[in-house]
């Protein structure tokens, strides 16, 4: 599992919070060269604000920031309100 955390440290108060986090879960369901993918984003308050799943990744050429950036461009697509 991947887990992404984005916080925010405050210049005013000092105080960290977490604005969003993200989880990757592989579902055991691929190969040894593509994975099959379930991911959640949650915001502050852990509530679910975004969930899908990516099939057949190809693992073994790309790296986790690229299926970080697969997810968030699955999630939040261009031009979607």
């Amino acid at each position: 599992m991947l887990e992404v955390k984005m916080y925010l440290h405050s210049a005013i108060t000092r105080q960290t919070s977490t604005l969003v986090n993200i989880s990757i879960v592989n579902d055991g369901t691929g190969s040894h060269k593509s994975g099959n993918y379930c991911y959640a984003i949650k915001g502050r308050r852990g509530q679910l604000l975004k969930k899908g799943e990516l099939k057949n990744w190809p693992r073994q050429s790309k790296t986790a920031a690229a299926l970080l950036q697969r997810v968030l461009n699955d999630a939040y697509p261009k031009g979607a309100k």
